[in-house]
């Protein structure tokens, strides 16, 4: 199967699996808080896999293109203070305008191609607990939010939902694998850098060349680990 036709294979399953997800939480009286609009969430770090990065980017406006772009680049210039993966992620949600890909009212306008990593984020608790960081918490309105935390449904130090996660993990992992079969290697890391470089460098025509033509595109540009990932085979 081609990788792009497997990225939407991949995505309707995970969609059915949330739904029954979502269903049991209903059901469990699990308050779920996530609306059009909210995009607290959207100001995250997103990872994806490259075969969704080149879905997405197949479908992007001049309007979105000119966003990303300024939203690429003020990341790399920025990202040259980073130095570790924690330092990134709090920059990313504390100093950026939140994702490109947002339209003026604050939804998503790339929703029905948006990555794995998206789909399967759900709250357990209002929007605004979203963007926030916990560092910054009281200790003791700290202790509170992490005593509220139901481990049956949530992460570990977090108010998302564990399971559609763990779910999308799974099927980011069939994309890489399928990526390693057909080209020696996969490519993941943040959503809007590797659109960008297929939008900007046109990164998939080097794919069949191999691991060493597509070295020579990311090589140059200096990508840090935590935002461009290859792993060979």
């Amino acid at each position: 199967m081609v990788l792009t036709e497997l990225v939407r294979s991949t995505q309707m399953r995970l969609d059915a699996e949330i739904d029954t997800i979502l269903a049991d939480c209903r059901q469990q009286g699990v308050a779920l808080y996530c609306r059009r609009g909210c995009a607290n969430c959207c100001r995250l770090a997103v990872h994806a896999t490259w075969p969704e990065a080149q879905v997405l980017a197949a479908t992007l406006n001049g309007e979105q293109m000119a966003r990303l772009d300024a939203h690429v680049a003020r990341l790399r210039q920025e990202g040259e203070d980073d130095v570790n993966l924690l330092a990134y992620l709090r920059r990313h949600r504390d100093t950026l305008s939140g994702c490109p890909f947002l339209d003026a009212g604050g939804a998503c306008d790339v929703y029905s191609v948006r990555p794995l990593s998206c789909r399967a984020l759900h709250s357990t608790r209002p929007g605004d607990w979203c963007g926030l960081d916990l560092a910054t918490l009281p200790a003791i309105d700290k202790e509170l939010y992490l005593q509220s935390l139901d481990p049956q449904w949530v992460d570990v130090l977090t108010h998302f939902l564990s399971r559609p996660r763990l779910a999308a993990q799974q099927q980011e992992e069939t994309l890489l694998s399928a990526m390693r079969d057909q080209y020696g290697f996969s490519i993941d890391g943040n959503l809007t850098v590797l659109v960008w470089l297929e939008r900007e460098k046109g990164l998939s025509k080097y794919l069949a060349q191999g691991w060493t033509a597509v070295e020579s595109v990311l090589t140059p540009l200096r990508l840090s680990s935590w935002l461009v990932r290859v792993v060979e085979a």
